[in-house]
C-alpha cells in the first residue's frame, strides 16, 4: 500500500472541507472531515511535521495560544467547552501507510460522557504542562484534554487499534456508533454549517 499524499499540504482548500476558517503565521484551523459534531475544528500548522511533539518550544507556545482562543470561540458560539485530542505520529514509530501524519490536533465541542472508564482504560498519565509533549516524539501517543483544561497523554506503543479511540467514542455518545471512519462519512451537511457560523468571525488569531 503506497502512503496517501498529505491532504494538508496538498489539499484544494477552495473545496468546502478544506476551508480556512481562521488562521495565524503559523497554523490553519479546518473543518474536520468527518464533522461528527458542528464545530468540530482541527489545527495543522503551515509546515509539514508529523507531530506536535516535534515542535520547538516555541511554536508550541504559539499552539497553546491558538488552542485556549479556539476553545473560548466555540464555547461563545456553541455554549460548550471542546474537549482536545492529538494522535502523535512518533519518530521510531511504525507509519501506516493509510495515515495522516501531518500534525493535526482536533478541537470538539462534545463532553465525553464515560470520561473516567475511558481514562482507565487507556491508562492515560495526568501531565501538568502541555509542553510535556515534547518528551513523547519518539512514539505514537495520545494527548487529551478535557473540558477542564486537565491534560492527559499516553504512549500507544504503535497499538494501530487504537487510532480512531476518540472519534469512536464521540461516535457512540451522539448515537453515530457505525460512523466515525471520517473516510466513509464526510458529515458536509455540518461541515456547512461550521463554516457558515464561524465565517462572520476575525479570521487572523495572532
Amino acid at each position: 500500500m503506497n502512503k496517501i499524499k498529505c491532504p494538508f499540504c496538498y489539499g484544494d482548500e477552495s473545496k468546502l472541507e478544506n476551508r480556512v476558517i481562521f488562521q495565524t503565521k503559523d497554523f490553519k484551523v479546518k473543518p474536520a472531515l468527518g464533522e461528527l459534531v458542528e464545530g468540530y475544528l482541527m489545527v495543522v500548522p503551515n509546515y509539514h511535521v508529523d507531530a506536535f511533539s516535534f515542535c520547538s518550544k516555541k511554536d508550541l507556545e504559539k499552539l497553546r495560544n491558538l488552542i485556549d482562543k479556539l476553545k473560548q470561540i466555540i464555547y461563545k458560539e456553541y455554549g460548550i467547552m471542546p474537549f482536545v485530542y492529538e494522535h502523535g505520529t512518533g519518530s521510531k514509530s511504525n507509519k501506516f501507510p493509510d495515515s495522516v501524519t501531518h500534525a493535526h490536533i482536533h478541537i470538539i465541542p462534545h463532553e465525553i460522557k464515560n470520561e473516567k472508564e475511558m481514562l482507565e482504560y487507556l491508562q492515560m498519565e495526568k501531565i501538568d504542562s502541555f509542553y510535556d509533549i515534547s518528551k513523547l516524539k519518539d512514539e505514537n501517543y495520545f494527548y487529551y484534554e478535557n473540558q477542564k483544561g486537565e491534560m492527559y497523554v499516553k504512549n500507544l506503543y504503535d497499538r494501530k487499534d487504537l487510532r480512531q479511540y476518540f472519534r469512536i467514542q464521540v461516535a457512540k455518545e451522539i448515537g453515530k456508533p457505525d460512523k466515525w471512519q471520517w473516510r466513509d462519512y464526510y458529515f458536509m451537511d455540518l461541515i456547512s454549517k461550521t463554516v457558515e457560523k464561524l465565517s462572520h468571525l476575525d479570521k487572523n488569531l495572532d
